[in-house]
């Protein structure tokens, strides 16, 4: 949230506040990791002030029942379609809006893209962004309608748009050509995926990264907990 623990008010909504997907999953992911709690992703991005969730999580970590709360915030793994949904935060609103109005818009689409001056293992690179969209449900997540208010939806599995282009004869100027273009491609996020990468190779030792995400489950912030955890 961008803040210390001092300056958060503890009966104001978490998304409110400014949590989003990615925030959400990132929490979730550090809960479990430094904690041993399984906090489900519903329960982050529903609307709940940080007192609100410290009461539905358990007195201390360990398999349900052991706790008075533990059964509630412990659940498991694969969620049931009634707790993968969530509703939206306030600046996902504000997107979504402009999504149902221009659904061909590319305004919010945010890319990066990068040179690879040396031999790439193109398995091993679609089975790394394969775990990073495994880890973090945002990059699972599309969006939809229900009873007339919107609503993301974590899928349990959700294959990576990972794509290889081989294009031995492309210049500089048509291959950014072609990376801009592919770049501004328009996100379906009522069908998905989220999360699109692109690998354009000329030569074993001359590649191009395209990686393209929209804005409503990224930020800066965000950027670099993806890219960190990548690298990892």
């Amino acid at each position: 949230l961008g803040r210390t623990p001092g300056e958060v008010p503890l009966d104001r909504s978490i998304l409110g506040l400014g949590l989003d997907s990615l925030g959400a999953a990132d929490a979730r992911s550090r809960a479990e990791s430094e904690l041993g709690l399984r906090v489900p992703l519903a329960l982050l991005l529903s609307d709940v002030s940080i007192e609100e969730l410290t009461a539905r999580l358990p007195d201390r970590p360990g398999p349900a029942g052991q706790g008075s709360r533990a059964a509630t915030a412990v659940p498991s793994r694969r969620t049931s379609a009634a707790r993968s949904t969530g509703p939206l935060s306030e600046a996902q609103k504000g997107l979504w809006v402009i999504y149902r109005m221009a659904p061909t818009t590319a305004a919010y689409n945010s890319t990066f893209a990068a040179r690879i001056a040396s031999g790439v293992d193109v398995a091993a690179l679609r089975r790394a962004f394969q775990g990073l969209v495994d880890r973090h449900p945002s990059l699972r997540t599309t969006f939809e309608v229900q009873d007339g208010k919107p609503l993301q939806r974590v899928h349990d599995r959700l294959p990576v748009a990972f794509e290889e282009e081989v294009v031995p004869s492309l210049g500089d100027d048509r291959l950014r050509d072609r990376m801009i273009e592919e770049g501004r491609r328009p996100f379906d996020l009522e069908r998905g995926p989220v999360l699109r990468v692109r690998l354009y190779t000329r030569a074993p030792g001359d590649h191009a990264l395209l990686v393209a995400v929209h804005h409503i489950v990224y930020d800066r912030w965000s950027l670099t907990v993806m890219l960190d955890d990548l690298r990892a």
